[in-house]
């Protein structure tokens, strides 16, 4: 610290003590006592009359100068405690309810016992044991439905659904020409439907999904809803500033962390600004989620199942109404409350393949 900036703070300081403001309070009184005392010498003009003029004008400065001061630092602290209360009030509001705890360990529990039963089944049957797998990852899809409608207060009407897009890479499907065919016939959001310039897409699990709209909370049905879907996943994002060539939602989650769409009727003009793709694509977004509205898919988070390894999946939870986070701040908690489901699943979906890999190889 510089000489001068040091004696700037200990002026400062000196200026806000309340022995500088003890010392004006008697310096006014001794100036009115001088003014008394000298009252005559001072009305006809004498040398004591520049003293104390000049008194005055030193007094006065002071005053102004640890009133000015005093005021800055007062509207300060006002301003710190607005941010405190602000900040307060911001943490009460992204708060999950109170029996919200009670919901989670609840479902925590029951998730988790069955999860234990389920190895230590002794099926011997691949192809049953995977049947039990895809119902235990539905489970766990109902039960990321149910947390997240116990976090937002249970809101009436609103139905919460959740799935997975399996991550499939570009050299995968290159190896499996029925599987690629079946994928680029489902690949949405290019202009050409190819692997070309793609990394590899992210394909909807239909059987992998769970809506709350069925009438039983415990049902382990998939989404009747869903529409089989691919996402493209780039080989390169865009070199233009500003711009990617990953479309917003589940292709985002992929590749750096969770993607929250406040409300969908928004997507295409998400898209226009952000991301460096053509008019074309721009346009098929716009119709794509203009009929996805009235299937209940309103607002929805993607995030990655494993969050080390993007290719392990990418998880989708979504409702029929705009905003089903309030924000950042909730999608951070919500997010963070879910880890241990998203290991339960990711533990499920790496038995999950290696069941279908044994079916498959006989």
């Amino acid at each position: 610290m510089s000489r001068s900036n040091r004696v700037c703070r200990y002026f400062d300081y000196a200026v806000k003590n309340s022995g500088f403001g003890a010392f004006l309070v008697l310096s006014g009184v001794m100036l009115g006592a001088i003014s008394s005392l000298y009252a005559a010498e001072i009305k006809n003009g004498s040398e004591y009359t520049f003293y104390f003029i000049g008194a005055c004008f030193l007094f006065l400065v002071m005053w102004a100068l640890r009133d000015w001061r005093l005021d800055a630092e007062r509207k300060y602290h006002v301003d710190k405690l607005d941010r405190t209360q602000k900040q307060l009030m911001e943490t009460v509001r992204t708060m999950p309810p109170q029996n919200m705890l009670g919901a989670y360990g609840k479902t925590y529990r029951f998730l988790s016992e069955h999860i234990h039963y389920l190895q230590e089944s002794q099926e011997a049957d691949p192809k049953i044991m995977l049947a039990k797998v895809e119902e235990s990852i539905r489970l766990s899809l109902s039960a990321l439905c149910s947390i997240i409608s116990a976090f937002e207060n249970y809101p009436s009407h609103t139905v919460y659904s959740a799935n997975i897009m399996r991550y499939r890479s570009n050299g995968e499907l290159q190896h499996h020409t029925e599987q690629k065919d079946a994928v680029l016939s489902r690949l949405k959001f290019v202009e050409v439907r190819s692997l070309d310039g793609l990394a590899g897409v992210l394909d909807l699990e239909l059987n992998l999904s769970f809506s709350s709209l069925n009438d039983d909370e415990e049902s382990t049905y998939p989404d009747s809803r869903l529409e089989p879907l691919a996402l493209p996943i780039p080989e390169l994002d865009a070199v233009l500033p500003g711009r990617t060539r990953y479309i917003p939602g589940a292709p985002t989650a992929f590749r750096d962390e969770p993607c929250l769409i406040a409300d969908s009727r928004d997507m295409a003009r998400i898209v226009e600004e952000n991301c460096d793709v053509s008019p074309s694509v721009i346009r098929a977004v716009e119709t794509y989620f203009h009929a996805q509205v009235a299937k209940g898919l309103n607002s929805w988070l993607s995030v990655r199942i494993n969050d080390r390894m993007p290719e392990r999946g990418i998880l989708n939870i979504h409702c029929n109404r705009p905003n089903i986070l309030v924000d950042e701040k909730q999608v951070y908690t919500y997010v963070n409350l879910i880890i241990p489901f998203k290991e339960m699943i990711d533990q499920l979906l790496q038995r999950r393949q290696a069941l279908s890999a044994q079916i498959v190889g006989g």
